[in-house]
């Protein structure tokens, strides 16, 4: 009796641990040198999130290390902004500057001194916002 309880917890355990272990998934293309990396998470695991966050933040060291740039065809995105430098990002604000000055296109979105508030993308840190909700023990999935 008392080894099916444990063994019971036990693989409770194991599949906690495997649920919340980041994995990160990099694809590349043949012959142009371009690396993408995903990190999925579950968002309603907070401490995940906090290593995702942490893993992105390696990678990019590592990209740096081996004269790589942070952007590829795909463009910057609000969480490889940190990681950029302001002689990086000068082109792409000087453009935006130039195509849309009143700022009506994801308003302040990667500009200096921008509140993402009114910008389209989503970024780790809204998902680390809805972690932290899903995880209060009053919020209204963990009352089901």
């Amino acid at each position: 009796m008392f080894f099916g309880r444990c063994s019971k917890k036990i693989a409770a355990i194991q599949q906690d641990v495997l649920r919340g272990r980041v994995f990160v998934a990099m694809h590349m293309h043949a012959g142009d040198g371009n690396v993408h990396t995903n990190i999925p998470v579950n968002s309603d695991d907070y401490a995940m999130l906090q290593t995702a966050n942490a893993a992105v933040a390696r990678i990019m060291a590592l990209a740096r290390s081996l004269d790589g740039v942070i952007s590829g065809e795909h463009g910057i995105g609000i969480t490889k902004l940190e990681f950029l430098s302001e002689e990086e990002i000068a082109p792409f604000r000087a453009y935006k500057e130039r195509v849309d000055p009143d700022g009506h296109f994801n308003k302040g979105k990667l500009m200096a001194g921008g509140d993402l508030t009114s910008a389209y993308t989503p970024s780790f840190s809204l998902l680390g916002a809805e972690s932290l909700i899903m995880e209060h023990p009053r919020s209204a999935t963990s009352r089901r």
